[in-house]
């Protein structure tokens, strides 16, 4: 996976396809790099968009964080 998308740039289109088979066409906004792979594999889209891609997705969550204090 590392340096897959080398050759993506900014403004650049691509195909995404989704794990339920969607695809659609996206213009890259931007490249971002943290040094951190599980975060350099990802892409970020909106919630909106997330929810018309796959509607099950709609006010529901897969992951809760709780905080708690230290006694």
């Amino acid at each position: 996976m590392p340096g897959l998308l080398l050759t993506v740039h900014a403004g650049d289109e691509i195909t995404l396809i989704y794990g339920n088979g969607v695809q659609k066409q996206y213009k890259v906004k931007g490249i971002f790099y943290t040094k951190f792979l599980q975060t350099d594999a990802e892409a970020f889209i909106s919630q909106t968009e997330m929810n018309s891609v796959n509607p099950t997705t709609v006010n529901s969550a897969d992951t809760i964080y709780v905080k708690v204090k230290k006694r």
